[in-house]
């Protein structure tokens, strides 16, 4: 089943988003299938205490691994998902990371 999300919404239940980047204004996206990656800036990952990678993605929803884009007419921030019979969204991790 499938349904229409919001990119505020799928963050809370994406276990690949994490706040702790310098990317996107900390709209970062962690699933190794997202393509669309920036660098850090990496003095100021250690100032958040954060040790790692060099890169990382932009968590939004043209660019979302997890579904599809809305026609550019509805907006730049909902995608077509497809959800478990739960109602979770099929390939998000279970817990946030």
């Amino acid at each position: 089943m499938n349904k229409v999300v919001h990119i505020d919404n799928l963050v809370e239940e994406c276990g690949y988003f994490t706040s702790r980047t310098t990317v996107n204004s900390g709209y970062g996206c962690r699933h190794p299938k997202q393509r669309d990656v920036e660098k850090e800036h990496m003095e100021s990952l250690k100032a958040m205490g954060v040790d790692g990678s060099t890169t990382c993605g932009r968590c939004f929803a043209p660019a979302c691994p997890l579904g599809d884009r809305l026609s550019p007419s509805e907006g730049e921030k909902w995608l077509m998902v497809e959800v478990d019979k739960n109602g979770r969204v099929v390939g998000a991790a279970p817990e946030k990371a």
